[in-house]
């Protein structure tokens, strides 16, 4: 009766402890939480795949909600921000998303209907061609788009 007894304490009291605890009382080790680990590139990819993906949608939104007031509201601002000294930052900051989200799909589009790339080294080169041609196109595109100050014209 009492080793049933001294049984049932232990188990609720390992069902009441952290999980720390009862791994500190197995010997077993805790597992790692995921911020202390190096992320691979490719994971980088994806996450910013994904992430680009929610800022377009919270982009068109903005602008949906923006609209809904008055219908020049978006154009408004548009105009207030492209007349401003962050035009360039702004630009670019709407154009990496797009861009990025428009090549990553491209990418994922040739994976899916070719299946090509599928090895270690071809993901981790096309992530880094992504990102690379991503901040290229972005900041073009950026300074394209800049008015042409007139005044240092001749």
């Amino acid at each position: 009766m009492q080793a049933a007894r001294s049984l049932a304490t232990r188990s609720a009291r390992r069902l009441m402890s952290t999980y720390s605890e009862k791994m500190d009382a197995t010997g077993r080790p805790i597992s790692p939480h995921i911020t202390i680990y190096a992320w691979p590139t490719i994971a980088i990819s994806s996450v910013m795949m994904r992430a680009t993906g929610m800022m377009l949608s919270i982009g068109t939104a903005g602008i949906a909600f923006m609209a809904l007031p008055s219908a020049t509201m978006p154009q408004d601002f548009a105009q207030y921000m492209a007349s401003s000294s962050l035009a360039a930052p702004t630009k670019f900051a709407v154009g990496f998303p797009l861009v990025y989200h428009w090549f990553g799909a491209i990418r994922h589009a040739v994976w899916d209907l070719k299946a090509w790339g599928f090895s270690n080294q071809a993901m981790l080169q096309s992530s880094y061609a992504l990102a690379g041609a991503s901040v290229v196109v972005s900041l073009g595109l950026a300074a394209y788009s800049m008015p042409v100050d007139k005044s240092k014209k001749k």
